[in-house]
């Protein structure tokens, strides 16, 4: 119908003979053209202007022909210089925050031990167990 956007690539069936699409999101053609028997092809996001008709889908996601130029524009570069350093240094910045955890946790048994008076060892083995 009128002001649709065809959802698939595909093969016009039956219709009016006045069915026009215009295929500029596409191809960039500017210009409407009339679908029917002779030029049967409609292809995904392009708009009825004029007209209505049926078609059999033959491709749909990715398949299409505007599936396939949204996955060649589609950005497959690495990381940059500046996001690998970074990653590398959040990845710094964990571990010393780890190592900086497990000294202060054994500085403060240790002081804990010295601290108190009585058996120290027997305390924090009583601790842990």
């Amino acid at each position: 119908r009128t002001g649709f956007q065809i959802p698939a690539d595909g093969v016009f069936a039956l219709g009016t003979e006045n069915l026009k699409t215009q295929e500029a999101g596409l191809t960039g053609e500017s210009k409407e053209l009339r679908k029917n028997r002779l030029h049967p092809l409609l292809m995904k996001g392009t708009n009825v202007v004029s007209g209505e008709g049926l078609m059999v889908a033959v491709a749909v996601g990715e398949r299409t022909e505007w599936g396939q130029l949204m996955a060649k524009l589609t950005d497959k570069r690495g990381l940059t210089p500046l996001q690998d350093r970074l990653k590398r240094l959040g990845a710094q910045i964990g571990w010393a925050g780890i190592v900086l955890a497990v000294v202060l946790f054994l500085v403060l048994v240790i002081y804990w031990a010295i601290d108190d008076r009585t058996d120290g060892v027997n305390r924090i083995l009583g601790f842990f167990i």
